[in-house]
């Protein structure tokens, strides 16, 4: 808050051996509730990724902020490959929208249907934060001006 900036992202990076899954899942929605009112008190959102071994799994993540149950606490959609069920994401896409608030794009050209992701943003309405984190390569500037025209097509295509 003090640098002005709107959130924080974390992440919960694996579910611990010998510890039973959902224990684990309501201690972390538990814990967020403190942190969802520090952060709300500063005026800023806490957006927890979708990442790690086991704590990727979309309904286990649905657990974790329906335990949390707090304004300042939104989903970070990571793009991963768990995500996708039978050939698309809509399922568990469906299942975390109510709390989604950024999207984590990884390359554009790994195999993920980020068509349907784009389609899936725009009918839903979606006004978040998308970041794209993308390799390493020795024209920057050329890629990120190739990957803004890239959004602006799936933008224009979603709108069709």
């Amino acid at each position: 808050a003090d640098l002005g900036m709107v959130g924080v992202k974390v992440r919960p990076n694996n579910l611990p051996d010998g510890v039973p899954v959902e224990d684990t899942l309501r201690q972390i929605g538990t814990a967020l509730q403190e942190v969802g009112d520090y952060a709300a008190a500063k005026g800023i959102t806490i957006f927890v990724e979708v990442h790690g071994r086991g704590t990727s799994h979309p309904p286990h993540m649905h657990t974790i902020l329906e335990t949390a149950d707090h304004p300042a606490i939104k989903a970070c959609w990571n793009c991963n490959a768990n995500d996708i069920v039978d050939g698309s994401i809509q399922e568990y896409f469906t299942l975390l929208r109510p709390w989604l608030g950024i999207i984590h794009i990884h390359d554009l050209c790994d195999d993920y249907p980020y068509r349907e992701l784009f389609e899936l943003l725009h009918e839903t309405g979606y006004d978040g934060w998308t970041l794209v984190e993308s390799p390493a390569n020795e024209e920057p500037v050329r890629i990120m001006r190739f990957i803004k025209a890239l959004w602006h097509a799936y933008i224009d295509l979603a709108a069709c």
